[in-house]
């Protein structure tokens, strides 16, 4: 059977079961799936350079520019932005073009250093890269330049602007395919997705529909819309829009780079002398303009002979957003041009039998997340999951953690994750104590000590069997238990931790829900999530001991003591590299409890910016000699803290809920630490359980603790009491249109973390998970307003100039 002709599939006179036979009669004959999709991917190959153009925006560094004076060396600027760090390669040329962009440009060797720097103000410049080149970073924007259109292409000539990472021409599909947008009129959408998605859309696309509503193909040459009459009238060299449906009532947005001032309103299409409801003369760019009683048609002056267009959008709405040009477009995702294992997917690697690390993408920019597994089972090391270093967009913001994970503090001592309880190692020469006296009592000035490891002919390890104080110089004498009990006096004695203090502990890791192997080498591709499921028990320090003593005479590295606490850490990073962080603790016994933290994170590196602190809802306080403000961002480094700072109820603003996050910026990235505001870390329930302090930074390190439980009401941990929470970290691209903008996804729910410092209205783009799902307001400012009522591409927000920062959290369900 022949197959059928466009005109039988998509004539205007075609009905919809006309069509369905028509389609079924298509499917039934023409080449298979697989030879089909592989003559659409030779199509796409055919249309797609991802290569070309070499300058991806998203990755763009704002805040800094390339000084002409000293050439080529880059300075910090507000306002301002550079590219990314660009491969080149020496003695090639290389063609920058743009519509708009700020000059200057330099080359770099491979370790970044400044080869040759030029002010380069031509449009478009040619430059050969010189020797011992291997990067190129141009200027981009400027406090008074928006950049727009920029390529920089491996060529000695400008070629026609593309996109990084490549746009499909889609108007060079042959006909012969039925395009989306050809087939809708005339089919149910899920019929449409089963039989069209398959063959068109692939798993590296990102499909976007432009808000644009002006079709520049379809506009009506030597035409225009006359300023007297309201007419469309012929005038040579002239052009306008074709007819733009609208609909009366609703508000229009036109923007432009460069057009003829001039629109109007229509009735009807019918002819070319149709009277328009009235001719608009403003100059203002952008337009909002409102679509008036008996409106259906929006007519746009365009060109004329002496000035081009270009840039012009028309879109439903009052915001003007970011110009895309009209239609439907496939963009290859940037993640797959850059590649972890040739795809768009997240990646775990098990680098060793301790080491990790998780890699991905956040909006574009890469990210990856290095990770200790476990340490060596010792006396001088805590087995548990460790964060070791953070590398976002090639950069290293986070170079030695090692003690990222956050422990309690029970019993008078800080225990758990990389923690233990106080022991002292004292030195003599020749001590002659060996493993046999390991267990073994001695006193000294009216307190007794346990020995706990022979370090070495010279050093060994005692700690007080009564409190958690370091051993003071004096004798020691036997009591009990040792094989050699000859007294002795230490020379010279030092304070360490007595690892472990934790028991049974275990770790697995799953890979979208699927349990790996951890002793295995290999690299993971992931769609949703890696979780590293870790459980230990912490031991009290009097039951360690009685232990030891009844378990004498042995060099233990584990001590099988009662547990008073059981915790469960869950480490769950989503393809942004995100981590978030379940908690469960449940009480074994009655042992005391000073405070619970999940989460605490050392300051990003210095050396990538200045390094601010930002906690909304914070106040003006006074500590140290130093007033701080971090509601308007703190650089601690500069003012170096002479005592620990604590966020408490009375240094927030009044009649909000409890502080319960810190973000920290730099020029290139934002990174966040806190808790989702549920479970115990729920507004009305934090205030109780947090009593004493929200957050703490600490003055000598700098490092943040946040409290989920730091209260003289809860003073101890009593058989099966329990605790709950979700705590989480998270790195984000900077953007120049607000403070934050990041996104914590848990099985509870995922919250939209959104801060500004400037009144504006902002557009904010959502993450395709998002998009379409039920939402709620958390919280908010009280001149933050949300504009949008569903979760589309994007939702509006309105800040006011009545405070100096504004916040907003939204709960997608």
């Amino acid at each position: 059977m022949a197959l059928p002709t466009a005109d039988e599939l998509i004539a205007s006179t075609v009905n919809h079961g006309q069509f369905k036979a028509k389609l079924k009669q298509l499917v039934e004959n023409v080449e298979s799936k697989d030879s089909a999709q592989a003559r659409v991917e030779e199509i796409r190959t055919d249309l797609t350079d991802p290569s070309k153009n070499l300058f991806n925006e998203n990755t763009k560094i704002t805040g800094k520019f390339i000084s002409n004076d000293p050439a080529g060396v880059i300075q910090n600027s507000a306002g301002w932005s550079i590219s990314d760090y660009i491969p080149v390669t020496a003695g090639l040329s290389y063609a920058i073009s743009a519509e708009a962009r700020r000059p200057g440009l330099a080359f770099y060797d491979s370790a970044k250093v400044l080869v040759a720097g030029s002010y380069n103000g031509s449009n478009p410049a040619i430059v050969t890269a010189p020797v011992g080149s291997a990067y190129l970073v141009i200027n981009v924007d400027s406090n008074t330049i928006t950049a727009s259109k920029v390529q920089v292409e491996q060529s000695s000539s400008v070629t026609s602007y593309v996109e990084f990472g490549g746009i499909i021409k889609e108007e060079k599909i042959p006909t012969n395919i039925p395009r989306r947008e050809d087939l809708v009129s005339y089919v149910e959408k899920t019929e449409l997705e089963t039989l069209v998605n398959p063959l068109t859309v692939k798993d590296y696309d990102v499909v976007t529909i432009s808000p644009n509503l002006l079709d520049t193909t379809k506009k009506q040459l030597n035409k225009l819309i006359n300023s007297d009459t309201g007419r469309i009238v012929a005038s040579t060299n002239w052009s306008c829009s074709d007819f733009i449906p609208v609909v009366a009532g609703q508000y229009y947005t036109l923007s432009f780079s460069n057009k003829r001032v001039g629109a109007a309103f229509f009735t009807t299409k019918e002819s070319a002398a149709t009277t328009s409801l009235g001719y608009i003369n403003s100059l203002a760019n952008p337009l909002t303009v409102q679509a008036p009683a008996g409106a259906n048609w929006l007519v746009v002056n365009l060109d004329s002979p002496t000035i081009v267009a270009s840039n012009v959008q028309v879109e439903a709405g009052n915001v003007a957003t970011k110009y895309q040009e009209y239609g439907t477009h496939f963009k290859i995702d940037p993640a797959y041009i850059n590649g972890f294992g040739g795809n768009s997917k997240s990646k775990l690697e098990i680098k060793a039998a301790n080491l990790a690390a998780v890699s991905g993408f956040v909006d574009g920019v890469p990210i990856k997340i290095n990770l200790q597994l476990t340490k060596a089972n010792t006396h001088d090391n805590s087995t548990v999951f460790n964060f070791a270093s953070d590398i976002v967009n090639n950069v290293i913001q986070r170079a030695v953690l090692n003690d990222d994970v956050a422990p309690m503090r029970l019993d008078g001592f800080t225990v758990g994750a990389n923690h233990g309880y106080e022991k002292s190692n004292v030195t003599l020469a020749s001590h002659g104590k060996t493993a046999a006296d390991i267990g073994s009592v001695w006193s000294s000035a009216g307190k007794e000590y346990v020995i706990v490891d022979i370090v070495s002919v010279d050093v060994l390890s005692v700690t007080s069997r009564t409190d958690n104080v370091a051993f003071s110089p004096g004798a020691l004498t036997h009591v009990s238990g040792a094989s050699n009990t000859t007294s002795f006096t230490p020379t010279s004695t030092v304070s360490r931790q007595w690892y472990p203090a934790i028991r049974d502990r275990k770790l697995t890791c799953f890979v979208d829900n699927v349990k790996i192997d951890l002793a295995q080498i290999a690299n993971y591709d992931f769609e949703k999530n890696v979780k590293f499921l870790e459980s230990y028990s912490i031991l009290k320090k009097s039951d360690m001991i009685d232990w030891l003593i009844a378990n004498r005479g042995i060099n233990h590295t584990n001590y099988a003591a009662a547990p008073c606490y059981t915790v469960d850490f869950g480490y769950t990073f989503d393809r942004e590299c995100g981590c978030t962080i379940y908690f469960g603790g449940v009480g074994r016994k009655t042992v005391v409890l000073q405070d619970q933290m999940v989460a605490q994170s050392i300051q990003l590196d210095q050396g990538n910016g200045v390094v601010y602190n930002y906690i909304p809802k914070a106040v003006p306080f006074t500590a140290g000699g130093y007033t701080y403000d971090f509601s308007q961002k703190e650089n601690l480094y500069g003012k170096n803290p002479s005592e620990a700072l604590h966020l408490t109820a009375s240094r927030q603003e009044a009649g909000t809920s409890p502080i319960d996050r810190l973000v920290m910026l730099n020029d290139q990235v934002g990174y966040a630490i806190g808790y989702l505001p549920i479970l115990d870390a729920a507004p009305d329930v934090r205030p109780t359980n947090a009593s004493r302090k929200y957050l703490e930074i600490r003055n000598d390190t700098l490092k943040v603790y946040p409290r989920l439980i730091d209260s003289a009401l809860i003073n101890q941990i009593n058989d099966g009491d329990a605790f709950a929470a979700i705590a989480y970290r998270k790195y984000f691209k900077r953007s120049p249109d607000r403070t934050c903008k990041y996104v914590v996804r848990s099985e509870m729910g995922d919250y939209l973390y959104l801060d500004w410092h400037t009144a504006k209205t902002d557009e904010i783009e959502l993450p395709a998970d998002l998009v379409g799902r039920e939402f709620e307001i958390f919280e908010k400012s009280s001149n933050v307003t949300l504009l949008s009522k569903f979760a589309s591409n994007s939702i509006l927000v309105k800040i006011d100039a009545s405070k100096s920062y504004g916040y907003l959290v939204i709960k997608f369900k």
